[in-house]
């Protein structure tokens, strides 16, 4: 005897372009968890998926890209670092590094 499973309906994301490379990626997600995500934010919506899928539908930012920002080993052009702090948490970020005399 065989089980017939219901067939998951799949759609295809192209993300924004990548604010380090520059390049865009699509990703591969079910059919309702895009529907969902409308109405919720990605976490919520399609909680399975995986965080690096999940981060380049929010971002465009891929995996190595986001793993680059973190090597400081490897300099980032001026775009890049702007890229990189010119997100509201990393300006609150500087705001509370300045105000302890960090930054």
């Amino acid at each position: 005897m065989s089980v017939q499973l219901p067939a998951t309906k799949i759609v295809y994301v192209k993300c924004k372009p990548c604010f380090m490379c520059g390049e865009t990626a699509t990703v591969v997600m079910p059919e309702e968890a895009y529907k969902r995500w409308a109405e919720q934010s990605i976490q919520h919506a399609w909680p399975e998926g995986p965080a690096d899928k999940r981060e380049l539908l929010i971002t465009g930012l891929h995996d190595d890209c986001f793993k680059a920002t973190l090597d400081t080993t490897v300099p980032l052009t001026v775009e890049q670092d702007f890229a990189v702090w010119n997100t509201p948490v990393m300006q609150e970020l500087a705001v509370q590094l300045r105000k302890h005399g960090l930054l």
